[in-house]
């Protein structure tokens, strides 16, 4: 590229985190959304899963939640 009159040269990103910091940061995102959908998959899906749940959780706390 240099005939192009584009000089090759190597770039230091010292911005860049270490892959290590990188890591950690996708884990907390991952084990975060995974503790926020649990819930939500426990609700939608309990009753599928027992039917007595689907009977339970309606009279514990209301249907308006629920909604």
């Amino acid at each position: 590229m240099t005939r192009l009159g584009y000089p090759a040269t190597l770039q230091q990103d010292a911005a860049r985190p270490p892959k290590d910091n990188e890591a950690a940061a996708l884990k907390r995102a991952f084990l975060t959304a995974l503790a926020l959908t649990l819930p939500v998959l426990a609700v939608e899906m309990g009753g599928h899963l027992v039917p007595a749940f689907h009977h339970w959780l309606p009279g514990l706390v209301g249907t308006g939640p629920l909604n």
